[in-house]
């Protein structure tokens, strides 16, 4: 790979992780388009670590008080009384509801079905997208934003959770089962973001430590490259936190139709491919 390559595949690899754009859009983008070989594994390590570095600074007073409270609950598993929690108790329940079938899904499901063939097919990849788009649109016109920071309740968690099992299908972002499961529970859009990036933090963060299992921080600045390596960790680095920022200043409904076209162009994207080939 040229450092061209290298630093696009960041960038889109660092973008996948923080907005509902899924991760097999680049890929085939890089196989059918460019012709590019795909990321490597240490390449998804430096990014991924950048994003776990971004994620850990970004939030970090949120990630503070959630070790806090899981600490309290352990010491004093009586504070965990529906009477008796902090936000911050309801928070790491409603968080860990969420994520269980997330991680089971993307550990244990995901990697049976990255590269089938069926579940891959063009034409399947773009009723994906469409039902995507259908969905977001309908989330934006369904949420009324009456629940705030302050209003996470463990019943809709439950909902959460069931929509973010349908991520195990490589086309199908966390982010987006996410936000529309957010929506559809009435959520206030600061309320999807903190919690929604919360979830994919741990996700970032769990995703780095399986990456580090395969192959080493010295092996990657090996394989791509000491100056490739630097390029990448900058650009990833500012990705994830540029990202985040805007994210957070301009998420709302406009922003929800917004990747409701995004869908479409993919789903055309895939059109496109099934007749190409």
């Amino acid at each position: 790979m040229t450092t061209f390559q290298y630093i696009i595949d960041a960038i889109l690899d660092a973008l996948t992780q923080v907005i509902p754009f899924s991760e097999v859009i680049p890929r085939d983008l890089s196989r059918f388009v460019f012709h590019w070989t795909s990321p490597t594994t240490e390449l998804e390590l430096l990014v991924t670590l950048m994003g776990a570095l971004v994620f850990l600074i970004f939030f970090r007073y949120d990630w503070l008080g959630l070790i806090s409270a899981l600490l309290k609950s352990i010491v004093n598993p009586a504070s965990l009384k529906n009477d008796v929690r902090t936000l911050d108790q309801q928070s790491v329940l409603f968080l860990l509801i969420v994520c269980i079938p997330t991680f089971f899904a993307e550990r244990v499901i995901l990697p049976f079905l990255r590269d089938n063939e069926w579940i891959n097919h063009p034409l399947v990849l773009t009723g994906l997208f469409i039902v995507m788009a259908a969905l977001f649109q309908f989330s934006a016109n369904w949420n009324k934003r009456i629940k705030g920071l302050n209003h996470l309740r463990l019943i809709d968690a439950i909902g959460i959770a069931i929509l973010c099992f349908f991520s195990f299908h490589p086309a199908v972002p966390l982010l987006f089962t996410l936000w529309v499961g957010f929506a559809f529970a009435n959520y206030h859009y600061e309320a999807v973001f903190k919690y929604s990036m919360l979830i994919a933090g741990i996700e970032i963060f769990a995703r780095f430590f399986s990456l580090l299992s395969e192959t080493s921080l010295s092996q990657a600045f090996g394989t791509v490259g000491p100056l490739n390596a630097v390029a990448v960790l900058v650009l990833a680095f500012t990705t994830f936190w540029m990202t985040l920022e805007q994210l957070q200043k301009n998420l709302s409904e406009h922003t929800f139709r917004a990747f409701k076209w995004l869908s479409f162009a993919c789903a055309l994207f895939y059109v496109a491919v099934y007749f190409i080939q």
